[in-house]
Order: C-alpha cells, then sequence, then structure tokens
C-alpha cells in the first residue's frame, strides 16, 4: 500500500478501544487485514499481506518504518464505501492525529491494491479529544518506554513535571554498550541545540543589566568583526531568532566544522573560520535556522561579560538554577556518569565519537540530566533567571510563528508550549514547557534522533487538557531573626566561633568568640533591627541549619552578606579556597555557602547524595566584601517533601564572618 503523508501540526487524542464495523466487500477486507498486519508490526505479518494483495509494494523495511512513527493506526470510522472503494478515518496511536485513508482494490476474491491515499485530517467538533487523566497519561507512558526499549528504539530519561513537581521520570536502556551500564537519572546526555535556551537567557540578563540591548549589532560590541555587513547590519535580536542570515556551520556542503571539529575549541576559533562570510540576506526579512549565528551570541556573551561562556553559564545560570549536572566541558575530558552517544550504520548501533565537537558551545553540545531541565524549566519561569518581561518577549514570535527569540513555539490554548530541541547523530534531547497547563516535559537520549523527539510528541499527545489552578498560599517568614535569637536553627560547630544574631555593625554580638586584632566591621542588620552573623577568634567551622517543609512549589528568598578577613589599615584579606569539604584539618578551606539538603543529612555533609542543590557559594574570585544581596532560589523541585536548609562557614586562612536575613518562603504561581 503506497503511502502519502501530509504533516500537519495537530492536537490529537485516542477514542475508545472499539473500532466501527466496516460494510462488507472486497475493500473492506483488504483494509481489515492491513489494520491487522500494520498493528503488529510484525514482519512475516506485513510480507504475507503483501503478497496476497499488493505484489508490487516496497521493501518491508519502509511499512515498518512507519508503523514506528505512528505507532498503529485505530479505524474511528468509516466515512463513504462502495465493493472496491472506501474511505476511513484513522487515529495515530501515538500521536493521536487523525488521517484520511482512501483506498481502492480489484473487484475479485483476493483483491489487489489500486491505489491508496494517506493524508491528515482536520479533527471535527464532532470527533472531541477524549480527556485523559495524569494517571493514565503516566501508565501510558510507562507502556511506551517498555515497548519501545525491547524495540531498541529507545534508551535515555524521561520525565514530567508539574507547577513545580515531578510526577513522573524514569530512565531505561543503556548509558554504556560496551561495558553494559544501565541509564540511570543521573546519567548525563549530550542535548545537542537544547542549551540555545541557555544561550538565550544568558542574553537576556545581559539586557536586563544594561549590557546588551536587542538592537545592538554584531560591530557595536565586537568592534574588529571580520565581515562588515554583518557587523553593521546584524543585531542581537536577529542572531537570537535565526533572521540574522549568518549562516550554517553543520549542514551538508559545510565540511569545514567536520574538517576541523576537534580544532574549533572556542566562540573566537569559530569566529575565525566563518566570520568572513557575508549575510545570506538582507537580516530581518527571512527566518534561517543558524547555527554559527548562535556561536556568534556566545562569543558576544564572552565579550560583553569578560568571562568565558562556560563560566558564565555556570555562575549566572546553571548554578542560580541548581543545575549542578550541566555542563560543556570537552570530550577528552572525564565526566562521571557521562553517557555514550550511539548512532545507527550498517544496522548497528555504534559510538558517535568521530562526530563530536571538541566541547558544548552556545549553540549546542553540552550535557545534562531530565533533572536539572527540569530545574531550569522552573528557574526560568519563576523570575529567578529573566524577568517575566524578558520571557515573554523570548516566547513572542519574530518573523514566524513557531520561533520567538532562542525559543521554539508551538500549540494552542492549554496545549501551547515553547522550548528547544536537539539532535545529531547518537544524541536527541527536547524540553518542552506548557505554561497554562503547568507541565514540564523533558526526554533525553543516547540514540539517534527522532528517539526523544517522538516520546515527547506521544507524551504530549497524552496530557491532560485542563488542570485546576494552583492553590493559594501565603509567604512564610523563616526567620527574620527579629526574635534576637536563633529559635529553630541547629547550630553545630567545628574548632573556633560560631553564629548568634547581633545588632549593630560595629559591635560583636560575643566579644569572647571574637578576634580583638580585627575589629568587628558589618553592614547593620538590612531588613529590621536582628541579623544573624558567623564570628570566630580562630580557625573553624560554624554550621546552622533548619528543616524546610514545603507545602507546594516555594522560591527561597533571603539576604547574605560577608567580610573576608579585610584589614582596613593593611589592606590584607584572605582568598576564598572551596573544596569539597567543610573540614578545617585537610588543607586551606575558606568558605562561606548555603545549601539545600536531605532532611537526613548531617550538619557538615558534603556529600553528593546529601546535597539537593548549592544556594550560594563563595569562589576564588570572589570579591573579599559583599554588601546584603538578595538571593532567590526556586525550591519547586522538592514541592511537597522536607529538605534542610543550611547555612556554613569553613575557615582556616583567616578570619571570615559571613552573615543571613530575612529567610522566607514566597509561592510559586505560574
Amino acid at each position: 500500500m503506497r503511502t502519502g503523508v501530509l504533516l500537519v501540526v495537530l492536537l490529537c487524542a485516542s477514542l475508545g478501544s472499539g473500532q466501527p464495523t466496516a460494510p462488507a466487500g472486497p475493500a473492506e477486507r483488504v483494509l481489515t487485514a492491513w489494520l491487522s498486519a500494520f498493528n503488529s508490526g510484525d514482519l512475516a505479518a506485513l510480507e504475507r499481506f503483501d503478497r496476497a494483495h499488493r505484489p508490487d509494494a516496497p521493501p518491508t523495511s519502509y511499512t515498518q518504518r512507519f508503523r514506528f512513527e505512528t505507532g498503529g493506526f485505530t479505524l474511528v470510522r468509516i466515512e463513504k464505501s462502495t465493493a472496491t472503494t472506501i474511505t476511513a478515518l484513522l487515529e495515530e496511536r501515538d500521536q493521536r492525529r487523525l488521517s484520511r485513508l482512501d483506498l481502492e482494490v480489484t473487484d475479485e476474491a483476493r483483491p489487489i491494491v489500486v491505489s491508496s491515499t494517506l493524508r491528515h485530517a482536520v479533527r471535527t467538533q464532532d470527533l472531541p479529544l477524549a480527556p485523559l487523566t495524569e494517571e493514565h497519561t503516566i501508565e501510558a507512558v510507562t507502556a511506551k518506554l517498555d515497548e519501545l526499549l525491547k524495540a531498541d528504539r529507545f534508551s535515555g530519561t524521561v520525565l514530567i513535571g508539574h507547577r513545580g513537581r515531578i510526577v513522573f521520570q524514569k530512565a531505561v536502556g543503556l548509558a554504556h554498550r560496551e561495558s553494559q551500564e544501565p541509564a540511570t537519572l543521573d546519567t548525563k546526555f549530550r542535548h545537542g541545540s537544547v542549551s540555545k535556551t541557555f544561550t538565550a537567557a544568558a542574553v537576556m540578563q545581559l539586557v536586563e543589566t544594561g549590557q546588551l540591548s536587542l538592537d545592538d549589532t554584531v560591530g557595536k560590541v565586537m568592534v574588529d568583526y571580520p565581515n562588515q555587513d554583518v557587523a553593521r547590519k546584524v543585531t542581537i535580536r536577529h542572531l537570537l531568532s535565526h533572521t540574522g542570515g549568518t549562516g550554517e556551520i553543520l549542514v551538508p556542503g559545510q565540511p569545514e566544522f567536520l574538517q576541523h571539529r576537534l580544532t574549533l575549541k572556542t566562540h573566537t576559533d569559530y569566529v575565525a573560520m566563518f566570520g568572513t562570510r557575508a549575510p545570506l540576506f538582507e537580516p530581518g526579512t527571512q527566518y534561517r535556522y543558524s547555527n554559527y549565528g548562535m556561536v556568534l551570541l556566545g562569543a558576544i556573551i564572552e565579550r560583553v561579560s569578560g568571562q568565558s561562556y562556560g563560566d558564565y553559564l555556570r555562575t549566572k545560570v546553571f548554578t542560580p538554577a541548581g543545575m549542578l549536572s550541566t555542563g560543556l566541558l570537552p570530550e577528552a575530558d572525564e565526566v562521571p556518569h557521562r553517557a555514550t552517544g550511539y548512532t545507527r550504520r550498517n544496522d548497528a548501533w555504534v559510538p558517535n565519537t568521530d562526530t563530536l565537537s571538541w566541547s558544548g558551545t552556545a549553540a549546542g553540545g553540552g550535557y545534562s540530566t531530565a533533572g536539572d531541565f527540569f530545574r531550569f524549566a522552573t528557574a526560568l519561569q519563576s523570575g529567578t533567571l529573566v524577568s517575566n518581561a524578558s520571557l515573554k518577549q523570548m516566547i513572542t514570535p519574530v518573523l514566524i510563528p513557531g520561533y520567538g527569540l532562542g525559543m521554539h513555539l508551538g500549540g494552542e490554548g492549554a496545549m501551547r508550549h515553547f522550548g528547544n530541541g536537539g539532535g545529531a547523530p547518537g544524541q536527541n534531547a527536547v524540553l518542552r514547557i506548557f505554561p497554562e497547563s503547568g507541565y514540564v516535559l523533558v526526554a533525553l537520549s543516547n540514540l539517534d534522533p527522532p528517539a526523544a523527539s517522538k516520546m515527547i510528541d506521544y507524551i504530549a499527545a497524552r496530557l491532560p487538557l485542563a488542570t485546576a489552578p494552583p492553590a493559594t498560599r501565603s509567604t512564610t517568614i523563616v526567620d527574620d531573626f527579629e526574635s534576637g535569637t536563633l529559635a529553630g536553627w541547629t547550630r553545630d560547630r567545628r574548632g573556633e566561633g560560631n553564629w548568634f544574631t547581633y545588632q549593630n555593625g560595629r559591635h560583636a554580638p560575643d566579644p569572647s568568640q571574637s578576634n580583638p586584632f580585627l575589629p568587628f566591621q558589618m553592614p547593620n542588620p538590612p531588613q529590621g533591627t536582628f541579623a544573624a552573623v558567623s564570628d570566630s577568634k580562630g580557625p573553624g567551622s560554624q554550621f546552622m541549619y533548619r528543616d524546610l517543609t514545603l507545602e507546594g512549589p516555594m522560591m527561597l528568598e533571603l539576604t547574605l552578606f560577608y567580610s573576608n578577613g579585610i584589614d582596613g589599615l593593611s589592606g590584607y584579606s584572605s582568598r576564598f579556597v572551596s573544596p569539597r569539604t567543610l573540614a578545617i584539618n585537610s588543607g586551606p578551606n575558606q568558605q562561606f555557602r548555603v545549601d539545600l539538603l536531605a532532611a537526613t543529612a548531617a550538619a557538615d555533609s558534603m556529600a553528593e547524595a546529601d546535597i539537593l542543590a548549592t544556594v550560594f557559594e563563595t569562589r576564588p574570585d570572589d570579591p573579599a566584601r559583599r554588601g546584603p544581596t538578595p538571593i532567590r532560589y526556586d525550591l519547586s523541585p522538592w514541592a511537597g517533601k522536607t529538605i534542610r536548609l543550611r547555612v556554613a562557614a569553613a575557615l582556616n586562612q583567616g578570619l571570615m564572618r559571613t552573615g543571613i536575613d530575612n529567610v522566607r518562603l514566597v509561592p510559586v504561581i505560574r
């Protein structure tokens, strides 16, 4: 049966399992036989059908591939028929889209297919979408993953989140086929172009701080850019929306990338190789996907921020969002839990090593976990990374309906969504965010596309179309310290020092625990009358923690500040040192940090299993003094759970005083 499929994006849902009865006749028998063989996916059944009714059929491998793409068909109804012709409305079992099949056969005992045409059909009001529950969706997704795993069609992780909580996540398949190491929820998968979303967030941050404007030209930021037409005409907005005409680097006919993929190590290297090219069209007049345009944005971020692209993302995107398993490190580096990618060659899965770039870039190529992508989606929507106004700009179409600023757009109503997808040999990833219904979908795979894309489409076709609005909750003051005590906190210490409350920034709260040779000089409490401070007269680690029970999606807000051994007379200050320990007897250690821990974790634990996320930590290049700084961190991934908030200072390089105030939980409403 020859099939021609016109691809149309539709919102579809499966109907009941019962199928209407088709009228008797040769066309009915052929349709029934084809549906049975096709839905089975069995090679022998398909071959028997072709021998009986379609002797001029293409290889059955084509039909099997089409079966994989659709998941099979359910007969919805017969629209018209004669003995030798029939028009049937079918529904794809995977994507739940409607298709119309026109079939003509010969009038004989063993009818032969004369012609067949299959095209997508628009769903009408008399065929409404069948509502599904979250529970039914999860059951269907679980069964689909098992089916695809047995068929060796999917290996990776899938996550469904809803309004800040993870409702389903599962890892299947192998992270490394050679060693048979299974994929887990901690496995880091390469995600291709999904990281364009990180780039877009980084650019919007720089716009918000006034370091960039969307209408700045490339030449305004990079006065030495090689091509003057690009420098004068192409803007940041053009680059983000793929309307700058900056061309592609990863398609056939552009062999430079594959030839130099291991020597193109920085964004500057890419600009040196591709930057002389002129725009393919007048900037702003066409949409044409451009990986090079995104690489160019990476170079611009570096030029404006003074940091490498990777360092900027780590400090401004990954850490604030709690993404501890996401990075861009080179392929030559040993990255724990990073999966091997496998591409199909000669009917076998082989490593994709010879296709990989040197490292991740602003266009793609990094690695992450499904959980980290969920945390990114949560932080993006909550205002942690960019303002609501910036996010609105990112998800507003620019030149075509399907693309905004660094974001793919699609769907309508409750199924309106934004996000990104990435695909290359041996890697496929999709992040899709549904702002109206509150769902977030993530799929990561170490197999060729469309492994993850199809999984996301399958889930999206089964999401509940209407969801209850989030309950109204009020802000909770965890501690404003206005009682003048640390009631509710558990304190612990190793060596000298402790945590105290204080009122006056020039008077130590406990002189017996304060070094008189370095006067107590801290900001006055930034909110109200009291704040908390750590103080010490010598080397020590000071901890305080308390457990937070999160009734729903919440944002942690607090104000922190510190003074790292500044001597006003000599100008001396200690350098921050941040080893993966809070002990002061195992090497240099000078750090201030705020962590989210498992509720059973010890006060001084730095075990990977105990640290859920790091809200704040000092780094070697941080300034010696920080005034009161508001910090916001999205706790939505732990909605409904109890977690431990720890504030810790460790010092053995010099005196350090750290402070915290106004700790609050603010509801996240989407």
